[in-house]
């Protein structure tokens, strides 16, 4: 099992999409921690490492890049994976300001699974500043994301 032993917490307030996530990364192997919203997570983080945060953009209490902003102070090489249906120019903020990558809504979840090997890759690498590229052949979290969103356009 790939994700056998890693920690990934799950910052997501629709109960079905959630659901969905927590269930595809459990049956990779993942120790999945799912939170009802950015409060929550917070308070999560605070308990024990995580090797991975998945969170969406749009939940009470506590917003997607509010969550990314107090996660890189109390773990700054823990990636961030957005996920929401909000406006493209949140994508660019997102990124800017340290996301690993940003995955567009509904779901692609075979995508949710690539885009948390890739965080994990990089962070077993040492290459954890997210927006970079390593120089390595594979894609760069920016890159990641545009391709996960343009996975969601006919071409």
């Amino acid at each position: 099992m790939e994700g056998y032993g890693l920690r990934v917490l799950v910052a997501e307030d629709d109960e079905s999409t959630r659901y969905l996530i927590s269930d595809v990364l459990s049956k990779a192997g993942y120790n999945v921690f799912p939170a009802v919203d950015g409060m929550v997570a917070i308070e999560e983080l605070k308990k024990r490492h995580y090797d991975v945060v998945l969170t969406d953009y749009q939940m009470p209490r506590l917003n997607g890049l509010e969550l990314l902003a107090l996660s890189r102070e109390l773990m700054p090489e823990t990636p961030v994976i957005l996920i929401s249906c909000a406006d493209l120019s949140l994508e660019q903020v997102a990124i800017e300001r340290g996301a690993f990558a940003w995955i567009r809504k509904p779901v692609p979840v075979t995508q949710v699974l690539l885009i948390v090997r890739a965080a994990m890759d990089q962070i077993r690498s040492g290459h954890g500043d997210a927006g970079t590229d390593s120089g390595s052949s594979t894609k760069s979290p920016v890159q990641l994301a545009a391709s996960i969103h343009l996975a969601g356009r006919a071409r």
